[in-house]
Order: C-alpha cells, then structure tokens, then sequence
C-alpha cells in the first residue's frame, strides 16, 4: 500500500514538472515571435 502511495505521488509530480516545462516552452517561442519584427521597405 505504501508503494503504491508513493508511485501516484511521483506520477503526479513528474506530470506537474512535465506540464510546467510545457508552458514555459511556448510563453518563450510566443515572445520571441512578438519581440521580432522585420521592417518592410519598398523597393
């Protein structure tokens, strides 16, 4: 019972660490697509 009990915790804890790398993934690659402008000239 007491394995079991520490398996479910170390899922959940693997799973919040899992969606948090997630989250912080896409916050980086939407700021770099927001900070990133390239100036249109005509030619």
């Amino acid at each position: 019972m007491n394995k079991f009990c520490i398996q479910i915790v170390l899922f959940l804890l693997i799973i919040s660490v899992y969606v948090n790398i997630k989250i912080l993934a896409t916050e980086a690659d939407l700021g770099e697509d927001t900070s990133e402008s390239t100036p249109n000239y005509l030619t």
